[in-house]
């Protein structure tokens, strides 16, 4: 495991962190409102969840956590894990408490790991995690794994590394936007990409099938206009369409703005689509490219 080792950063706090933060401060009334403002910081810090054992490290009894769940101060998420005066969890808080019910050891994996990677844009409505060599037992709005998988740390949450990640969402339907997006944040190397990565003979014969299957006017293929060379070129209507591989954009966002600058203001209009979406999303693809192609005029009325 690598990542943050700082006891700082780490969230759940581990309970030998907060034996040093309150070993000295137990007695007297000074020592209890110190206890009072230590577990409000805990709280706050872990996105308004805390564990029962952290209570009993941070002074409360059985019977002192009893009473404020009647009186739904603490209100339970999951067995021994409770959110703090309201259940308006956002998921970062429901993560930690997923690691809270778990253990120390549960690492956050699939598709909460991907959301939290900002791969997968909504959250998911479980929580995945995984933990070495056993398996918890699952429960309503929680899924455990058991397996030796990579984790670090991330923004103090112990999850499964991106190379990982992926891995296990490996027939996950959007795993092609999720990998793209992974090379487009530099979470992961271009080696990575999966094993159907396309060349550009691929892309331009697959767009080719699209467009005829179509039966939409064949384009010119690697026209050159001025200094670049356009991918699909309909010269009647100025149409260009562009394919794009696993490359992420954060290498060609200025080679990009550059290039459709210069086409536009020669009255050509840019179209991209990505290997995901010729391969996922065919009809998608062959809708918008007929759709701006009759509004340029290329198609018959």
């Amino acid at each position: 495991m690598s990542g943050e080792r700082h006891p700082n950063l780490i969230v759940p706090v581990p309970l030998d962190v907060l034996r040093a933060w309150c070993g000295e401060r137990r007695a007297g009334a000074a020592g209890r409102e110190w206890l009072d403002v230590l577990r409000s910081r805990v709280a706050t810090r872990q996105e308004g969840v805390v564990g029962l054992d952290q209570l009993r490290v941070l002074g409360w009894s059985e019977d002192q956590v009893a009473w404020r769940r009647r009186r739904r101060v603490l209100i339970p998420v999951w067995r021994g894990v409770y959110a703090v005066g309201h259940e308006a969890l956002s998921f970062r808080g429901r993560a930690i408490a997923a690691q809270l019910a778990i253990g120390d050891d549960a690492a956050l994996s699939r598709e909460a790991a991907a959301h939290l990677r900002l791969l997968l844009p909504t959250p998911p409505p479980v929580i995945d995690v995984t933990t070495p060599g056993r398996r918890a037992r699952s429960r309503p709005g929680l899924i455990t794994h058991a397996g030796d998988v990579e984790t670090e740390r991330h923004q103090g949450l112990l999850i499964t590394t991106p190379e990982q990640t992926l891995h296990d969402l490996r027939r996950h339907p959007r795993i092609a936007s999720m990998t793209s997006e992974a090379l487009y944040l530099g979470l992961i190397p271009p080696a990575s990409a999966p094993d159907d990565s396309p060349t550009r003979s691929k892309l331009e014969r697959r767009m080719l099938k699209l467009i005829a299957r179509a039966g939409l006017p064949r384009p010119q293929c690697q026209h050159p206009i001025g200094p670049y060379t356009a991918d699909f070129h309909w010269p009647a209507s100025r149409v260009i369409a562009e394919t794009d591989g696993w490359e992420g954009h954060r290498f060609r966002f200025q080679r990009d703005r550059a290039r459709d600058a210069f086409l536009l203001a020669r009255g050509h209009v840019v179209i991209r689509f990505t290997w995901a979406q010729l391969r996922d999303e065919p009809v998608k693809v062959v809708a918008q490219l007929a759709a701006l192609l009759a509004h340029r005029g290329e198609l018959a009325p």
